[in-house]
């Protein structure tokens, strides 16, 4: 009787034994695949950070292109304000000379009246003198 109270006593034991051990395998299981997942959260977490680096760079890149994009307009502003400038200059120099040129024009002109009117009044006194000279005894 001893020996078989202490089979049915260990069949009760080599099941709560064969629960643990289960259990046991089960625990290791779920730590490996924690273990897994915590390895791809640190992954994650390392690509997030190059990302997020990458993205800063980008950002400053952007950033520095406004920038130039910015200072290349202001130059091109300032160049067409020149180039208007100098049109402008330009322009009242052309104004200038048609002027200079208009007066000068004017000038000849009656410098030639004044020539032509000098010839005549020569040629009238000229003329004045050869008459007075016939007339004259």
């Amino acid at each position: 009787e001893a020996t078989t109270s202490k089979g049915e006593a260990l069949k009760p034991n080599q099941k709560h034994l064969d629960a643990i051990q289960y259990e046991k395998e089960k625990a290791e299981r779920l730590q490996e695949e924690v273990d897994g997942q915590t390895a791809e959260i640190r992954k994650g977490t390392q690509a997030l950070g190059k990302v997020e680096r990458k993205n800063w760079v980008l950002e400053n890149e952007v950033k520095k292109l406004k920038e130039q994009v910015k200072a290349l307009s202001e130059a091109s502003e300032h160049q067409k304000a020149s180039l208007e400038e100098r049109t402008v200059q330009a322009k009242v120099g052309q104004l200038a000379l048609r002027g200079v040129d208009r007066e000068i024009t004017r000038r000849v002109q009656e410098a030639r009246k004044e020539a032509s009117l000098a010839f005549v009044a020569e040629y009238l006194r000229q003329r004045r003198r050869a008459v007075a000279a016939e007339l004259s005894p």
